[in-house]
């Protein structure tokens, strides 16, 4: 889903992804990886389910949970 802030949301995406690069070990690199997959497939579930749930309690969470993670990722970025 493409919104106005897709550049900004974009833009952190890549930060976060260059922070995992520069803390993990070297050795650790195909572990991270399969994490980050899961965590796109996990984020696009309750995405979907946000927007396409005919129960609005239920895409209410979904969203609020999504935003929550998003959140918690990029809290540790300092721009």
């Amino acid at each position: 889903m493409h919104d106005d802030s897709a550049e900004t949301i974009e833009d952190q995406r890549a930060q976060v992804v260059e922070l995992l690069s520069a803390i993990m070990p070297q050795e650790a690199g195909r572990d991270v990886l399969n994490w980050r997959i899961d965590a796109r497939a996990a984020q696009r579930a309750l995405l979907q389910r946000a927007t396409f749930t005919q129960d609005p309690s239920e895409a209410e969470w979904a969203g609020n949970l999504a935003q929550q993670y998003v959140a918690d990722c990029t809290g540790f970025l300092l721009s």
